[in-house]
C-alpha cells in the first residue's frame, strides 16, 4: 500500500497521462460503470427478494395476521436486504447523470472551439482579400477544386462542386435554384434549418455533421433578419476539357444556432 501511494505521488508523467486519459474518456468510463451498475443492481435485487419475502412471511406468522400486513408494514420489515441494491442503484443513477453532464460540457467546449476556428478563418479570409484582392479567394477555391478527384462517370454531365462538403455532384442550374428556393422556404417557415436540409433539397447524401451545423433567423445580431441563404455559383475551369460550377454559401452554417 505504501509503495502504491509513493507511485501516485512520484509518478508525475504517468499520472499526467492517466489524468489526461480520464479527462478525455471520463464520459465513456462513467457509461461503462452505469452499464455495470444496471446489471449489478438487477442481480442484487433478485438476490434480496427471497430474503425479503422470508422476512415478510416470518413477520406474518409472528403476528398471525398475514393478510392484514399493509404495504408500509411490509416495507418496514423487508427493506434491509435491499440496502446493497439501493446503493448500487443510486451509484448507477449518479454515473448516468455524470456522463450526461460531461457530454454537455464537451459539446459546449466543441462549439466554442468551432466558433473560435470559424472566426480565425473569416479573419484570415478577409485579410487575404484586403492584401491580394478579390481574385485571391477565387484562386484558392479553384486550387482546392482542382485538387479533388473526379469520378469518370461525371465527366459528360453538368458538374458542380460543393465547397462546404468538398464533393462533386451533377445537377443543373435550374435544379440548384429550385433547391435554394425550397430550402429558404423551409428556413423561413421553421425559423431554423440544418445543413442536411440543404443537402436534401439538393438531392445529395446527408453528412455525419449535418445535424450539428445549421442556420437560424433568430440566432444573434450577426445574422439576424437575413432573408435566406444564397447558393453563390462560379464557373471554374478544371482543365481544358472539364468545367465545374463552384457553389459557396452566402452565410456559413454554425453550431451555435437555435432550433
Amino acid at each position: 500500500m505504501c509503495s502504491l501511494l509513493f507511485f501516485f505521488m512520484k509518478g508525475g508523467e504517468k499520472m499526467n497521462k492517466f489524468n489526461i486519459f480520464l479527462k478525455r474518456h471520463s464520459s465513456t468510463v462513467l457509461s461503462i460503470f452505469a452499464s455495470i451498475g444496471v446489471i449489478g443492481t438487477t442481480i442484487l435485487a433478485v438476490r434480496a427478494t427471497p430474503k425479503a419475502l422470508s422476512l415478510i412471511e416470518g413477520e406474518s406468522e409472528n403476528n398471525k395476521h398475514s393478510e392484514k400486513l399493509t404495504t408500509i408494514e411490509k416495507i418496514k420489515v423487508c427493506w434491509r436486504p435491499y440496502i446493497p441494491c439501493i446503493i448500487s442503484g443510486t451509484s448507477t443513477i449518479l454515473c448516468i447523470f455524470g456522463s450526461n453532464y460531461i457530454n454537455k460540457k464537451n459539446q459546449k467546449a466543441l462549439i466554442s472551439a468551432y466558433m473560435a476556428l470559424n472566426t480565425t478563418y473569416l479573419n484570415y479570409k478577409n485579410h487575404v482579400k484586403d492584401i491580394y484582392g478579390d481574385d485571391a479567394n477565387k484562386n484558392i477555391q479553384k486550387s482546392i477544386i482542382k485538387s479533388q478527384e473526379i469520378d469518370d462517370k461525371l465527366d459528360d454531365e453538368e458538374l458542380f462542386f460543393d465547397m462546404q462538403s468538398m464533393r462533386y455532384f451533377t445537377s443543373s442550374m435550374d435544379e440548384i435554384k429550385n433547391a435554394e428556393k425550397m430550402f429558404n422556404e423551409h428556413l423561413s417557415m421553421n425559423g431554423y434549418a440544418f445543413l442536411n436540409d440543404l443537402y436534401d433539397a439538393l438531392g445529395l447524401e446527408r453528412v455525419d455533421y449535418g445535424y450539428e451545423l445549421g442556420w437560424s433567423t433568430r440566432l444573434n445580431d450577426k445574422v439576424y433578419g437575413f432573408d435566406g441563404v444564397i447558393l453563390e455559383t462560379e464557373l471554374v475551369d478544371i482543365n481544358d476539357d472539364i468545367e465545374c460550377t463552384c457553389i459557396t454559401l452566402s452565410i456559413q452554417p454554425s453550431m451555435d444556432f437555435i432550433y
